[in-house]
This record gives structure tokens, C-alpha cells and sequence, in this order.
């Protein structure tokens, strides 16, 4: 099963505990593949060293990333959220073919029509639970 983690979902399960930690850790475990770009990439050890102030942090995770995620090239744009920065997110979910997209972004999650899940950090937990 692949899977796209929006920033604020990783950074929260990296700074913080809770169901966003629980993500993280079942990904770290094998349970599912965490599909990343380098536009993605870039904004998470950029969004980890400015809520961590911690420069080292950003770095392991960046280095942890790079070794066990699985990167995909975007080749198009999208333009269907409210929000036009997240587009680009929508477009690497596209590209993946990922099953899934975890966020906690209230654009994103409105987002009806569109032919991957977009699901909740919550909603993720249990879907990958009663799939064990």
C-alpha cells in the first residue's frame, strides 16, 4: 500500500505524539510505502527545523527520508484545491498512484471528487488496521 503524508501531518507525527506519531511509526515499521517528491521532501525538513528549531533533527529526518521513502517525478500540475499551494500535492498523489492521501488540511480533506482517498490521519489508522 502507498501512501502521500501532507507536511502538517508528518511534522506533527515527528515533533508531537498522537495519531500523527502513530503514522509515522507504522511507516518506519514497513507497513505501508511513504511516496514523497523533492518538493515534498524540501517542505517537510523546512517545516521540522522551523517548529523544532532544530537543525539536526530536520537533517536526520531529511537523511531517513531519503533512504526508505519512494520518490516520484511530477510531470503535471493540477489546479483543484482551494488553497493553491496544496495543488502540488494533489499532483504527486496523481502521479504515485498512491492509495492513499493523509492529511489534516481542511482544503484537502473538502476535496470530494477525486479518485484517491484522501483521509484523516485518523480515518488512515483505522483503514490500515482492519486491512492486519
Amino acid at each position: 500500500m502507498k501512501a502521500i503524508i501532507d507536511t502538517n501531518a508528518f511534522v506533527s507525527g515527528i515533533i508531537w505524539s498522537g495519531k500523527p506519531a502513530q503514522i509515522v511509526s507504522k511507516w518506519l515499521s514497513g507497513e505501508f510505502e511513504l511516496i514523497l517528491s523533492a518538493e515534498l521532501l524540501a517542505e517537510y525538513v523546512e517545516v521540522i527545523e522551523r517548529l523544532s528549531k532544530n537543525p539536526e533533527l530536520a537533517s536526520h529526518w531529511q537523511d531517513k527520508l531519503i533512504k526508505k521513502a519512494t520518490f516520484v517525478s511530477v510531470t503535471h500540475t493540477v489546479d483543484i484545491c482551494r488553497d493553491p499551494d496544496d495543488n502540488f500535492i494533489l499532483a504527486l498523489t496523481l502521479a504515485s498512484g498512491a492509495d492513499y492521501l493523509i492529511t489534516g488540511d481542511k482544503d484537502i480533506l473538502t476535496i470530494s471528487d477525486f479518485p484517491i482517498r484522501i483521509v484523516s490521519p485518523a480515518t488512515f489508522l483505522l483503514e490500515i488496521s482492519s486491512r492486519h
